[in-house]
């Protein structure tokens, strides 16, 4: 799913922030992104709880606020929002 197919979906506000409520709210768009592509089949680094994904060149041109990230967990908590638990960033 593209960036602008996200934004059709989703409520979100012009920093790219979701605001409908459910599983992603408050969280920037990319953390949905992330999660379509996992559950999508995309191979990510599973753990035991989060999964973890390196930031890709084409990720950073859909997602600019990406530019400083080179990759990033995402985990689906015990009242089942789906949140960006930690990042390392670029060099």
């Amino acid at each position: 799913m593209t960036h602008d197919q996200l934004r059709e979906l989703l409520a979100v506000d012009a920093d790219d922030i979701i605001q409908q409520a459910g599983p992603f709210q408050g969280q920037p768009l990319f953390v949905a992104y992330f999660w379509f592509l996992y559950i999508s089949g995309y191979i990510g680094k599973r753990g035991t709880e989060s999964v973890a994904f390196d930031v890709r060149a084409e990720d950073r041109m859909q997602f600019p606020a990406l530019a400083r990230y080179a990759s990033l967990q995402i985990a689906e908590q015990l009242d089942e929002s789906i949140q960006l638990v930690s990042w390392t960033l670029v060099d």
